[in-house]
């Protein structure tokens, strides 16, 4: 996913927003549960098993040398 959200846009874009973030991580076999609110932790699964965050960004930069992580800046999404 190349694209950043920020809080106002994905607010007002939702479902596209979300679609996208949650269709850029199943293309690495990960699964990801958007959540709306900053106040929820997005959810990741792999396999069917809960993993953090952090544990799904190492396993995207470990398996998948041309993809490249940004992180969020502030409260966006990307």
């Amino acid at each position: 996913m190349d694209d950043y959200h920020n809080v106002p846009h994905t607010i007002a874009h939702w479902k596209s927003d979300s679609a996208a973030v949650d269709s850029g991580w199943s293309k690495a076999g990960i699964t990801c549960v958007t959540k709306l609110f900053a106040w929820q932790d997005n959810q990741y699964f792999l396999n069917g098993k809960e993993i953090s965050r952090d544990e799904a960004h190492k396993i995207v930069e470990e398996n998948f040398q041309k993809i490249r992580m940004s992180p969020s800046y502030g409260t966006g999404i990307r």
